[in-house]
């Protein structure tokens, strides 16, 4: 340990470092680093879970839309051929749908994207293409280009719903959505009702048993490397004696 400096004793008398906020702080004791350590890691979980709260709550209500969406469809309800976008967004509407835009969820979350049967949802190259429409068109467009941009907001907004397969629109699918639909409601309140403090100390104890893996599987490989050596050693040393013994 000495040889390969793995171990150093350092003074306690001047404890200066910098705390969370980036302020210098003189620590009387190594315990008060952990505390002041503990409490900002603690408030980090705390920002984690209400991120992960809001996206199970959003991926729980796009779940629950996309279900009722392909039920009315299926029994008849809702008739989607051969009708203009911006008739059936409106009739979306009237019957309690949300735009993706809307389902949120509580706090800031960063848009996902949606990936159904292959097909994915790139909200921010939506974004800039739109950006881009935008800057192209003049301040006195027709109407004509006003109802073909409210149609093309509609179905960017409802892409979700009115974007799935026609091979998805089947009663089997309504079952599935709605399975995973209670796999997320269960998953989001076990997350509500678990503590901070528990979901911090649950990943040390993942965090542990993965390094006890490592470690294990780092002692079978070096097992390993050695048997190897003393098998060439021993192989090499029978040669060196079986003509020793020819020699002679």
């Amino acid at each position: 340990e000495r040889a390969f400096k793995l171990r150093t004793s350092i003074s306690l008398n001047n404890m200066v470092l910098f705390d969370a906020e980036g302020r210098i702080h003189l620590y009387k004791a190594a315990n008060d680093i952990l505390k002041d350590f503990a409490k900002t890691r603690l408030d980090i979980y705390e920002k984690r879970k209400a991120f992960l709260v809001s996206r199970l709550t959003r991926e729980c209500e796009v779940l629950s839309a996309k279900a009722r969406f392909i039920k009315l469809v299926v029994e008849g309800q809702l008739k989607i051929k051969k009708r203009k976008i911006g008739d059936l967004v409106q009739d979306l509407r009237k019957r309690g749908f949300k735009a993706v835009r809307e389902m949120k969820g509580d706090g800031d979350v960063a848009d996902e994207k949606e990936n159904e049967d292959g097909a994915e949802d790139d909200e921010e190259e939506e974004n800039r293409k739109e950006e881009e429409e935008d800057d192209d068109e003049n301040e006195d467009e027709g109407s004509a280009a006003a109802t073909k941009k409210a149609a093309k907001k509609g179905v960017k907004d409802f892409e979700y719903l009115v974007g799935m397969p026609i091979s998805t629109l089947t009663a089997e699918k309504v079952d599935e959505l709605m399975r995973q639909h209670d796999l997320k409601v269960a998953q989001l309140d076990a997350l509500k009702k678990k503590t901070v403090t528990k979901m911090w100390m649950e990943e040390l104890d993942e965090l542990e048993a993965q390094l006890d893996m490592r470690d294990a599987a780092i002692a079978e490989e070096e097992r390993q490397e050695t048997l190897t050596i003393e098998k060439a050693n021993a192989k090499t040393a029978k040669k060196g004696g079986a003509k020793g013994t020819g020699r002679g």
